[in-house]
């Protein structure tokens, strides 16, 4: 199998050991899914000097590579490569990457064309040129530098996920050490041909996702005569009052806590409630008299958010204020799916927050 246009690869590693970063390019000449067209591979593969070069590997067919094109001998050592579809406005998709030592942003469009693999038949020897779209080249590249650079030891991971903000352009994202994902955002600059592109905002934290779930079994097993332990084993729930046990919702014994007039507290809080979240429970009720909270978490004057069966709905009820101070503006409790529905008399439900709404 020989390539019109692919260099040697003598002293390249035989397998994928040697590649440093990997992204999928998408169809190589249009934006517009062509079915024909299946998506190809850009990749940062070490030299046989330790340097980076940028290789693209063509779809020659479904399942089929052709043979790979080196875009760039050197340049590319410890770059992440980040696909973002039509950055530039061509038509076609282009690429960025992130220098990970300096973060500096490189902003690359391509050269496309065709390229040609011949195929030798294993039997025959007869040969088949087969002839598919491909970047054949890059055709220009812009830098950026925003404040002390994108580097990898303040980004450990970066990407893109295309235009997310329906402005027509590319969002950058990165997650910090602390696991805060946090965004940039801003609009090509420079014409088609030769374009680059300007960072406005950012970097903007959308959520962490550092914080690992937290939960209390509120089983025998896990009570110490005075704290429920928790699974991060940082946050343990001491008990007010008397515990008794009881069988779960999978009828195991001593897998539930009994609770009449006592309640679990934890030393510190759970959730950061000034963003996303989920709480959850596990609940058998008694009765259905009146309101009862199962989960709620301190604010300053009052909880920050109220777990319960709520009367007024006749179900579960996830109730949250803007604020916990004493006069924060009224709020409407949101009730979950019916899936989630009290049932009167005494069974088990799982409320929880619900999801989010328009």
């Amino acid at each position: 199998m020989t390539s019109t246009i692919n260099p040697s690869c003598t002293d390249y590693a035989a397998d994928w050991s040697t590649t440093t970063s990997i992204a999928a390019l998408g169809d190589p000449v249009s934006t517009t899914k062509q079915p024909a067209n299946s998506t190809s591979l850009l990749t940062v593969e070490k030299t046989p000097a330790g340097e980076g070069a940028l290789w693209y590997y063509p779809a020659m067919g479904y399942n089929t590579f052709g043979s790979p094109i080196r875009l760039a001998a050197t340049g590319w050592k410890d770059n992440d490569l980040i696909p973002v579809g039509d950055w530039a406005g061509q038509g076609h998709p282009g690429l960025w990457a992130r220098d990970r030592a300096t973060g500096t942003l490189k902003f690359i469009t391509f050269t496309t064309g065709t390229a040609s693999t011949d195929i030798v038949d294993p039997d025959f020897g007869d040969i088949t040129t087969v002839t598919y779209p491909a970047a054949t080249a890059i055709a220009t590249t812009a830098t950026a530098t925003m404040q002390s650079g994108v580097t990898g030891a303040a980004w450990d991971r970066v990407g893109s996920d295309g235009d997310i903000t329906g402005s027509g352009n590319p969002t950058l994202w990165g997650i910090t050490a602390g696991g805060d994902l946090q965004t940039w955002t801003g609009h090509r600059t420079g014409t088609t041909s030769a374009p680059t592109y300007t960072f406005d905002v950012g970097p903007t934290t959308v959520l962490n996702t550092g914080a690992a779930a937290d939960r209390w079994l509120m089983n025998k097993s896990t009570f110490n005569g005075t704290k429920a332990a928790d699974t991060l084993g940082t946050n343990g729930a001491t008990a007010t009052g008397t515990v008794s046990w009881t069988t779960d919702n999978k009828n195991t014994a001593d897998a539930a806590s009994k609770l009449n007039g006592t309640f679990f507290k934890t030393a510190a809080p759970t959730v950061d409630t000034s963003r996303s979240y989920t709480v959850a429970a596990w609940v058998k009720a008694d009765n259905l008299n009146g309101y009862q909270t199962y989960l709620t978490q301190n604010g300053n004057e009052r909880g920050a958010y109220y777990l319960q069966y709520s009367p007024a709905f006749g179900t579960w009820a996830f109730v949250a204020r803007v604020a916990t101070t004493s006069t924060p503006p009224p709020t409407t409790p949101r009730t979950p799916p019916p899936r989630r529905r009290a049932v009167p008399g005494p069974t088990w439900s799982a409320p929880s927050t619900p999801p989010p709404t328009p």
